[in-house]
């Protein structure tokens, strides 16, 4: 069940107050978690960017680093949808951002993706049946109880629910973003640096 204080986030407003942060500068290791289209590249990439630190990112293969990762004091920043065998990262992360972004706002960034990867050339995978199987699927992600996965690919397992749960014991770390405007607001204040972060 997923906790009362990380409601949906079609409960929460637009004008909802920016997450806490520490100062870019002490920043050393990052998780970034989410569902699909919820950014989770695009924030690690800008913040890999930003800090100088090294970008893995799981859903490519690099979740079989992920012991060695856990092991590894940094710099990095590790993103990724999975809910299994991460909790050694989770655990050795400074701190964990959240992008727990409504269906809708996921699905248009979905289907923006696909158009825009499709026009490039680049698109893995191509085909409008592909796009709508998988925005069909996202309604699991939304909607299905936490369960344990069982192994790095059981896909099905991952839900909102089941990273809520997975997130629970490391919650004093996890910085939860719920619409774009707040997302903006804490990469603003990341890059701010100290004296700029306002309280959750």
């Amino acid at each position: 069940m997923v906790n009362n204080r990380w409601s949906s986030p079609d409960q929460r407003s637009e004008d909802d107050r920016v997450p806490a942060s520490g100062h870019s500068a002490s920043l050393r290791r990052l998780y970034v978690i989410g569902g699909a289209g919820s950014g989770k590249t695009v924030l690690a990439v800008y913040l890999s960017e930003l800090l100088g630190i090294r970008h893995v990112e799981l859903d490519l293969g690099g979740f079989a680093e992920v012991e060695n990762l856990a092991k590894d004091e940094g710099p990095w920043v590790v993103e990724g949808a999975f809910v299994y065998g991460i909790e050694p990262l989770l655990q050795s992360a400074e701190r964990i951002v959240w992008l727990d972004l409504s269906p809708r706002v996921a699905l248009r960034r979905i289907l923006w993706r696909h158009v825009r990867l499709s026009l490039a050339g680049r698109n893995r995978h191509r085909g409008l049946r592909n796009l709508v199987r998988f925005m069909a699927a996202q309604s699991g992600y939304y909607g299905a109880p936490a369960r344990m996965a069982t192994g790095p690919t059981d896909w099905a397992a991952i839900s909102r629910a089941a990273t809520a749960q997975l997130l629970e014991p490391v919650s004093d770390k996890v910085v939860r973003i719920t619409s774009p405007r707040q997302l903006r607001a804490w990469r603003a204040c990341v890059q701010a640096g100290p004296g700029s972060f306002p309280d959750w």
